[in-house]
């Protein structure tokens, strides 16, 4: 990453393992806010495993071999859907942009702090001299909070041909809906569907405003969906298909 000078977790190293007819690439490192060791597994890092003190190797491979159903189980799913992230993300360190993936730039020791998006990069710059990825986490997502506060009632607004009667709009940190509508009219949509390419983010917004007059998901509903929004079934495999990279941790 250029410019950066973030610093990961220390003690931490990768290492493989066999299990069956699988060699198994797996990450170890320390946690220390956790107390016990555990094994998480995720797409974009694969098999880690996670101790409060410094790692030792003879202790990961014990741990997954114990649990090898599980890792083999869940391998399987990782393989998956690290092939799907590589089909709209090339690079590690990047977001996506309506759709549209940018790499991340850290410059450490400038001015002033600040946050520059251009065509192909957002650059997040800062005063000081270290940076940790706690911190550019935070700022990228406080960035992509507010981007998507700012941007996502102003398209609803220019949407809304057919005035549905939306009482109010709000932008939300929520964790298993990408939008939602009330039997007052009050609209919530997630944040994170900034990410998602423009004619995905108009699907959601067509969605919730179809709510407003059929709170159900009826043959009226779809009919009318469909009405708005002719391309909804593309909009529905994109998150289908590449949704859970919306959740997944920034940097």
């Amino acid at each position: 990453m250029p410019g950066s000078a973030l610093k990961h977790a220390s003690s931490q190293g990768h290492s493989r393992i066999d299990l069956e007819d699988q060699n198994i690439p797996f990450l170890f490192r320390q946690n220390k806010r956790i107390r016990r060791t555990r094994l998480v597994m995720s797409a974009e890092e694969g098999l880690v495993y996670e101790s409060p003190k410094s790692p030792k190797i003879e202790n990961a491979k014990r741990l997954i071999r114990k649990r090898k159903d599980w890792v083999l189980e869940n391998w399987v799913e990782v393989l998956e859907k690290q092939a799907k992230v590589f089909e709209v993300k090339k690079q590690k360190r990047s977001v996506l942009i309506f759709g549209k993936e940018k790499t991340i730039e850290i410059r450490r020791s400038q001015k002033r702090d600040f946050i520059l998006e251009n065509k192909n990069n957002i650059i997040l710059g800062y005063a000081k001299s270290k940076v940790t990825y706690r911190d550019a986490r935070t700022t990228l997502t406080n960035w992509l909070k507010r981007k998507g506060t700012d941007y996502l009632p102003l398209r609803l607004r220019q949407l809304n041909k057919k005035n549905f009667k939306i009482n109010k709009v709000y932008v939300k940190d929520q964790r298993t809906q990408w939008g939602s509508c009330s039997e007052t009219g009050n609209i919530h949509l997630n944040w994170r569907i900034i990410m998602a390419p423009k004619f995905a983010v108009d699907y959601i917004i067509y969605h919730e405003m179809c709510h407003t007059k059929h709170m159900d998901h009826s043959k009226r509903f779809w009919n009318l969906v469909e009405e708005v929004c002719p391309n909804y079934k593309k909009a529905e495999k994109w998150f289908k298909d590449y949704g859970f990279i919306l959740y997944q941790e920034l940097l």
